[in-house]
């Protein structure tokens, strides 16, 4: 399912988890890298927090997609426990 667009009809406009964009023009984007959506109906993307990539895959559906990185591990960021795992 990763950077996959999954259409759900939302107040009449076409908006799929993992993207942002203006719903009532239909103006759909795949959410960029180190970002995601996990609702519908959203404008922006949610960024990943400080630390955090989702490993240059775009159109994540979940904060579960934003991994702790090593320079983030390094610097006390992301909540997570060791490389690779979600962050919080």
């Amino acid at each position: 399912m990763n950077g996959k667009m999954i259409k759900v009809i939302t107040y009449g406009a076409a908006l799929a988890l993992g993207t942002g964009g203006a719903a009532l023009a239909g103006d759909c984007t795949l959410c960029p890298a180190d970002s995601y959506a996990d609702q519908t109906g959203l404008s922006e993307c949610t960024p990943c927090a400080p630390g955090c990539s989702t490993n240059g895959k775009a159109g994540q559906i979940s904060k579960d997609a934003c991994v702790l990185t090593a320079a983030g591990l390094a610097k006390g960021q992301g909540g997570g426990v060791a490389v690779g795992y979600p962050c919080k």
